[in-house]
């Protein structure tokens, strides 16, 4: 483990107990035999395939957090400090600005949250193991996106044989309420729905909608849409990847317009955030999860980052609250260091 580039990958699988850590000294651009996909949050990002070549034990995670947040093949700056509560206030105004104008129909406001501790990672991941049986659980490395550790709840694109399958999430509540989904969150639930619908016409494929129903995800509470497809041997997988990610649950749409509007008013860089990543095994078999409920470490801080959708009618003290919650998924599980 002296020499060399250090690419490794963590996960547990959704209603699974095992988990599969592996490592490799190199990465690939494209998907080739079994390994681990990660991709970035914005649109045409560039494919990072780990081969499954050996093994990982917790000291292969321990060196590459030490080693990959310092490499010049990353152009993602780690956040310098926290989004203030203003700052996320003229980001939401400044969507909504751009919504009534007719300019963009919907877009995610993020915000981050620099914390100077250190974080157990290997700790942390087992808990949220523990914590969250219905999540994604991952933690990957790389000296292209640093290392990530997070509990998505959110499929991206799944495919077992000649079926794919991928849900729409959008809409959040506090877990606890009792009240009816309203107008703004069944839009904006709507607008991910069709995108994807769009998507899956666009690759010849025939959506099969199911829902929505209301899903539990941590502290809080989504409306989410299934939808499936056959999908032939002959399908264009990564094209259609690349159509789907990010979806408008973590973009906006019209999506090249709304990644504009992000990176105009956002004040950090996501890097990973929103992309997605998961195991790859081959074409006809792979499990892709969103980037999200998820955070950046480096060995003396880690950046958790949250957000929310943005309609015409949304409230910008509102959003900062549904960010908040959204964030206690991680923070109120992550194991920090003492020493």
């Amino acid at each position: 483990m002296e020499n060399g580039r250090i690419y490794c990958y963590r996960y547990r699988l959704p209603h699974h107990k095992e988990v599969i850590g592996q490592f490799s000294r190199h990465c690939l651009e494209q998907p080739d035999g079994e390994g681990f996909l990660i991709s970035a949050f914005l649109p045409h990002s560039p494919l990072i395939f780990i081969p499954a070549i050996e093994n990982a034990d917790d000291s292969v995670f321990i060196k590459a957090l030490n080693e990959n947040c310092d490499s010049e093949l990353n152009t993602y700056l780690f956040p310098a400090r926290s989004t203030t509560p203003l700052e996320h206030q003229r980001e939401v105004e400044a969507i909504i600005g751009l919504e009534r104008e007719e300019k963009l129909v919907k877009a995610v406001a993020a915000r981050c949250m620099v914390s100077d501790t250190r974080l157990d990672v290997i700790s942390s991941f087992q808990r949220l193991c523990d914590r969250y049986p219905d999540a994604f659980v991952f933690l990957f490395s790389t000296p292209e996106s640093g290392t990530w550790l997070g509990a998505s709840p959110e499929l991206l694109l799944k495919r077992e044989g000649h079926t794919v399958e991928t849900m729409a999430l959008a809409g959040t509540m506090p877990i606890e309420t009792s009240e009816s989904w309203d107008s703004k969150n069944i839009a904006e639930q709507e607008v991910v729905t069709q995108y994807i619908k769009n998507c899956f016409n666009s690759a010849n494929l025939e959506a099969n909608i199911t829902g929505p129903v209301t899903v539990a995800a941590g502290p809080v509470k989504h409306l989410m849409t299934r939808i499936t497809a056959a999908a032939p041997g002959r399908t264009e997988i990564l094209q259609l990847i690349d159509d789907l990610s990010p979806t408008p649950a973590l973009c906006g749409m019209p999506r090249l317009k709304a990644a504009e509007a992000i990176a105009a008013n956002e004040g950090f860089m996501r890097g990973h955030y929103g992309g997605f990543c998961g195991p790859w095994h081959d074409n006809d078999e792979f499990s892709l999860y969103v980037n999200l409920r998820s955070c950046r470490v480096e060995p003396h801080r880690y950046c958790l980052m949250a957000g929310g959708g943005i309609m015409p009618d949304s409230d910008p003290s509102d959003e900062w609250i549904e960010t908040e919650r959204k964030s206690m998924t991680l923070r109120d599980v992550l194991v920090h260091k003492t020493e």
